[in-house]
């Protein structure tokens, strides 16, 4: 662009085409910024949904030691009328 300006280019010309390129590069920065503004809200439904995971996980341990005590304690009387 600095040699079309050099071989005889009007000085306004050059300005308008320094402008178009710095339209260019800004309009590249907001299409490169805009996805980041929607990180937060992706960022909190993130947080509640792990939230939520612990909360189920939390209640499958609790039913899954129930569940090993009961297993643990039917053996074990199965053994004692095995033994009477």
């Amino acid at each position: 662009r600095f040699a079309a300006y050099h071989k005889g280019m009007v000085k306004e010309n050059y300005t308008d085409m320094l402008l178009e390129d710095i339209n260019g590069k800004f309009d590249f920065l907001i299409e490169l910024v805009t996805p980041l503004t929607l990180l937060p809200a992706a960022v909190a439904q993130l947080q509640e949904d792990v939230t939520q995971m612990r909360k189920d996980l939390g209640v499958t341990n609790r039913v899954v030691k129930d569940h090993s005590k009961a297993l643990h304690n039917h053996a074990y009387r199965i053994k004692r009328l095995e033994s009477a």
